[in-house]
């Protein structure tokens, strides 16, 4: 990717608006405690094994529940709407 084509990838747009964004956080901190309270049933030895994957299932299954997003994307528009300053997002 040549510099000009990098710039105007990293300077795209937001795809999503805010309320948008707000209803995937929510449904991606759902998942995570979703799978959170199912981890914690399980015995030591089993926590050790699968706790390297917790992360990669949460989001594994977010992208299921919201119909092919992924965090990533989610992120990215985070940052681009500037929501961590924003009250109502926080």
């Amino acid at each position: 990717m040549d510099e000009e084509e990098r710039l105007k990838f990293i300077n795209r747009p937001a795809t999503m608006d805010k309320e948008e964004v707000m209803r995937l956080k929510a449904l991606h901190q759902k998942t995570s405690l979703k799978l959170f309270r199912k981890f914690q049933k399980l015995d030591k030895k089993q926590q050790e094994l699968k706790e390297p994957s917790l992360a990669l299932k949460t989001n594994d299954w977010f992208y299921i529940y919201s119909g092919g997003v992924g965090i990533e994307v989610l992120e990215f528009n985070i940052r681009k709407l500037d929501l961590e300053n924003d009250e109502e997002y926080k």
